[in-house]
């Protein structure tokens, strides 16, 4: 930066004619250009591989536009006038170069070519030809010359708008990790298109200096680019994003823009308009309106692309949920929304709701005895059962080998005892899992909302009711009112030992209470005590022993 400051007051304070800047101007344009070069050969070395080979491209270029410009000085030094061909030579086969290098760096952040893009590219390319044709180019060809003089004249304008048309495009697909030393990149490659048109229109004009501004455009564009290859490889975080959609979606309409207005001032000034442009702009027309087209089709896609996505994401969300309120074994609502319901059930219908705990007898010993896969597998026949025998009642797994029956809008001891019977009975009828013979059977507490207790005691209620069922011999119902939690005042034991909890059947009819002599522990004492545990009944089936 300190030599582009010295350079730049040369160019201020130093007549244009001065022997002193003709030097200056050389030999700073060239190792400026070299130092670009060494700075996008760096980047090579610290970018990936999908992007390694553009620097690759663009050092290589970079390198021979400064053996250009050092030829260009020697040439100069050495008195010779007649030197632009060799000099020209080096300049224009570096541009496939870099145009292949650009390219490159385009290609490191698509996973493919859009028609879009396509286009895009077609419209740029063909504004700036025609604002080249209608400012340079034009001139260039109307004129008398050599063939070899012609054709380096007009080579100079048409590469540079191949390079700008690249430019542009990667710009407009840069990712945003890359923009910045990509802006910097391309920013030098426009100022290097700017000075060769400039050199075109003065050396058409035979104004053109070796040590005027036009030099000087050429040493900062060489400034900017050797900043984007210091800045990639220095910042790790530049490495390049694969973007889908182009973010400047309206890029190609301000090299669009800039045509049609150089259209107009031709016609202005010269009072007509030549075949090229007049048919440049008709194209230019077409291909705008088929890039409008294009988009239209891509946001069709986009937007079913989208709808799509948005009923995978609803899918996944019902999903999710299902997962979050359903047992993953058994496909059955689970402990959460088996509460969530109760409590629905009981604002909904005043309190007027039963439930029945569901506890199996016997499961212990087959998941001892054959392993958890055949009680995985017992667990999801019962649950078949549950559903087959309780027509649209919930059924809930609450966890373990218990299960919870909800029955809406309902207190009748008939209709539960009922549903309990039949519960044990089905249950009962399980025999084989897995091809292994079993022995297993269901305790079923039932309780009716009696008070405003809420869920909680609800279920507790139920719970001790089961817990009952099974100290009076399994294989059979208890019902019970809520509010025995109210004077038990705890929760059932945790674990349930079947060994343990069996004790003798007292024969016990409606109307009676559980007999207090078969009852292993305090809790079932003190349920024990409360009135309104109304009766404790055997059920048709077998209990297990």
């Amino acid at each position: 930066m300190a030599f582009a400051t010295a350079y730049y007051a040369i160019a201020l304070f130093l007549a244009t004619d001065s022997e002193v800047f003709t030097a200056v101007a050389a030999v700073g344009g060239a190792l400026a250009c070299f130092a670009a070069a060494g700075a996008a050969a760096w980047a090579a070395r610290r970018t990936r591989s999908t992007s390694r080979r553009g620097w690759i491209a663009v050092a290589t270029g970079l390198a021979m536009w400064a053996t250009g410009n050092t030829s260009s000085f020697l040439w100069h030094l050495s008195g010779i006038d007649h030197y632009s061909r060799t000099t020209d030579a080096i300049y224009l086969t570096a541009i496939p170069i870099l145009l292949f290098g650009l390219t490159s760096l385009l290609a490191a952040q698509l996973p493919a070519v859009s028609l879009r893009l396509i286009l895009d590219g077609v419209i740029i390319a063909g504004s700036l030809f025609l604002v080249s044709w209608g400012t340079v180019l034009g001139p260039i060809a109307a004129e008398q010359q050599s063939p070899i003089n012609w054709a380096i004249s007009i080579a100079y304008p048409v590469t540079d708008v191949m390079m700008a048309t690249v430019v542009l495009l990667v710009l407009s697909a840069g990712a945003p990790g890359t923009r910045t030393p990509l802006s910097l990149l391309s920013a030098g490659f426009l100022l290097t298109a700017i000075g060769d048109v400039a050199y075109a229109l003065f050396d058409h004009l035979g104004n053109y200096s070796s040590n005027g501004l036009i030099n000087l455009i050429w040493f900062f564009s060489y400034l900017l680019m050797l900043l984007g290859g210091v800045w990639v490889a220095t910042d790790p975080r530049t490495e390049p994003q694969q973007v889908t959609v182009p973010p400047y979606t309206l890029l190609p309409y301000v090299p669009f823009s800039l045509a049609i207005v150089t259209t107009q001032a031709v016609y202005f000034v010269t009072g007509g308009v030549n075949a090229v442009l007049v048919v440049g702009c008709a194209a230019l027309v077409m291909l705008v309106l088929g890039r409008q087209l294009t988009t239209v089709r891509e946001n069709v896609t986009l937007n079913a692309r989208l709808a799509s996505t948005v009923a995978e994401l609803r899918q996944r969300e019902e999903e999710l949920r299902h997962r979050a309120f359903h047992d993953g074994l058994t496909e059955l609502p689970n402990r959460v929304l088996f509460h969530t319901r109760v409590e629905e059930a009981i604002a909904a219908h005043d309190d007027e709701v039963t439930v029945l705990y569901v506890d199996l007898d016997g499961f212990k010993a087959v998941n001892d005895q054959y392993g958890h896969d055949v009680g995985d597998a017992l667990l999801i026949k019962v649950a078949d059962r549950l559903r087959e025998c309780l027509d649209d009642h919930l059924v809930a797994r609450l966890g373990g080998d218990e299960f919870g029956v909800l029955l809406p809008g309902t207190t009748s001891p008939s209709v539960s005892t009922e549903l309990a019977e039949r519960i044990v009975s089905s249950i009962a009828g399980i025999t084989t899992v897995e091809g292994r013979r079993v022995r297993v059977g269901a305790s079923v507490g039932i309780a009716v909302n009696q008070t405003d207790g809420g869920v909680g005691e609800l279920l507790r209620a139920a719970d001790l009711a089961m817990y009952a069922a099974k100290v009076e011999g399994k294989g059979r119902y208890a019902l019970v009112g809520s509010a025995i939690t109210a004077a038990a005042g705890t929760s059932p034991p945790a674990a349930r030992d079947d060994h343990a909890r069996h004790g003798p059947s007292t024969g016990g009819a409606p109307g009676q209470a559980a007999a207090s002599s078969a009852a292993p522990n305090e809790t079932w004492k003190r349920a024990h005590q409360i009135e309104t545990l109304v009766s404790v009944s055997k059920s048709t089936s077998a209990g297990i022993e």
